[in-house]
């Protein structure tokens, strides 16, 4: 199966490593280095996720984040990893953006 994972992803990424670093020291790289696991692993277990609208959503528990992909019979396509704490018109507002 081919993997794409968007520029999106890594802006997201970005953004919250930023942001954990600004809390304190050494928390955004440790942030990274989970998620970047959790997408390893995600071709693993791809469409075994809930759905939102057009996406699979992996949630990823430890830092209230989903990745959101979509499938395809020979391609996993990850657009976003969001921040699920924001607020729901925001996700819905980016998630469109990402179709």
């Amino acid at each position: 199966m081919k993997v794409i994972v968007r520029e999106s992803v890594y802006e997201d990424l970005r953004e919250t490593v930023l942001f954990y670093e600004a809390q304190e020291k050494g928390v955004g790289q440790a942030y990274l280095a989970h998620m970047f696991g959790e997408i390893d692993q995600l071709a693993n277990f791809a469409g075994t996720h809930g759905r939102s609208g057009k996406f699979y959503r992996a949630i990823v528990q430890k830092h209230h984040t989903a990745i959101f992909y979509i499938l395809t019979e020979d391609l996993l396509d990850i657009r976003r990893v969001i921040d699920l704490r924001r607020h729901p018109k925001w996700i819905r507002h980016e998630l469109k953006r990402s179709q």
